[in-house]
């Protein structure tokens, strides 16, 4: 499954960059204001800080949530106090958009993050330009050189870089590429099974100073408890919140507010 998003990534890229000017993207990013590392930021502060996604459909679930109204959803995580917001732009597989990433960062005041298949520069130009203060970079579908450049290019722009890992291999690339946060995802992308013990037992490979969050599968309070304990710092909430009718009602049962 892997293989097949990113070869239809590779795809999609090069007939975008045919189609747009390339080169005025990159500008066009790099004179905006430069970003401040809201990432890091606010996974500084005491506590959990949960990254709230906005997802309509993944490969192994199809069709999440029919009726999408993406940004009255994001709307719902800022009047809850998420800090940050996580939005699928992949169109394939995952139905995602640039526009809907775009709409919500120009409407709702929390810090966006761009989620794709980052294969090229050209993506994480466009995330700044479509007004992302953070990106998604996968390891296991990047050199250790390209993921090195992607997190040079971003620290340029003032981006956070979310350098996503599955394996212990894959944390070792990420921490010798600089990444100063990493995301342990507790879903095999091959099986698509999941267990949220995946993060603690990789979480203790990951070197003091680096932040640390848990992806995939969190849905009840012992879970985020125990998340909690084992040090994260971050957890990244999804199908749990699409699936729901009251987002801002879940969110607080999992901050344990209910």
């Amino acid at each position: 499954m892997i293989a097949q998003i990113v070869d239809r990534t590779r795809q999609r890229v090069a007939q975008e960059k045919k189609s747009r000017k390339n080169r005025e993207i990159q500008l066009r990013a790099e004179s905006m204001p430069r970003g401040e590392f809201e990432v890091e930021r606010e996974l500084a502060r005491k506590g959990l800080s949960l990254i709230c996604e906005i997802k309509k459909a993944s490969p192994d679930m199809g069709v999440i949530v029919p009726y999408f109204p993406y940004v009255n959803m994001a709307q719902e995580y800022a009047a809850a106090g998420v800090p940050l917001i996580s939005v699928w732009t992949e169109p394939y597989f995952y139905l995602g958009s640039e526009e809907y990433l775009r709409e919500i960062a120009a409407k709702v005041m929390v810090p966006v993050i761009d989620k794709d298949f980052v294969i090229d520069e050209y993506q994480i130009y466009k995330a700044r330009y479509n007004g992302a203060t953070g990106i998604f970079l996968m390891a296991g579908i990047l050199s250790l050189a390209e993921l090195m450049e992607y997190i040079r290019i971003c620290d340029r722009l003032g981006m956070s870089a979310l350098v996503e890992v599955y394996t212990e291999a894959e944390v070792q690339q990420a921490v010798q590429a600089g990444a100063r946060v990493i995301v342990i995802n507790n879903r095999d992308l091959e099986t698509f099974a999941v267990d949220i013990e995946h993060s603690i037992q990789l979480s203790a490979g990951i070197p003091h100073g680096i932040y640390k969050v848990s992806e995939g599968g969190i849905k009840t309070q012992e879970q985020v408890q125990r998340l909690q304990e084992a040090g994260m710092d971050g957890l990244l909430l999804s199908e749990v919140l699409m699936r729901g009718q009251d987002r801002k009602t879940m969110i607080r049962y999992l901050k344990g507010e209910l």
